[in-house]
């Protein structure tokens, strides 16, 4: 699932961030074959390690989540932008990770470019 998480730019800073982690034991093959509850933790850490913290949780019931990103500013204590959807709210939790990942990927993608 993960593989398609990652595009362009950003997935090639991704597999050479994984392979320079030495805490992961598994191949990054393995690893992208893994069920996605079990690749959640290490793609929060990449993101975590470029400065974009992604959340997600419950909106006011059970039913549906949302999710943010925020993009730390290396320069001050602050943040620097920060995305949201509110429009179109996942009914579970993995399924706003997944369009958090996908915002995440974009704003990556963007910043290399720049």
């Amino acid at each position: 699932m993960s593989k398609e998480l990652f595009t362009g730019g950003n997935k090639k800073q991704f597999e050479e961030w994984y392979y320079i982690n030495e805490d992961l034991e598994l191949s990054l093959l393995e690893f992208y074959k893994l069920d996605f509850r079990l690749q959640l933790g290490v793609i929060l850490a990449y993101y975590d390690s470029l400065g974009l913290i992604v959340q997600v949780d419950v909106f006011d019931s059970e039913d549906e989540y949302y999710w943010g990103i925020l993009e730390r500013d290396i320069m001050s204590p602050f943040f620097k932008s920060a995305e949201c959807d509110l429009l179109e709210l996942p009914k579970t939790r993995n399924e706003a990770y997944l369009s958090a990942f996908k915002e995440a990927d974009r704003i990556r993608n963007k910043t290399k470019k720049n």
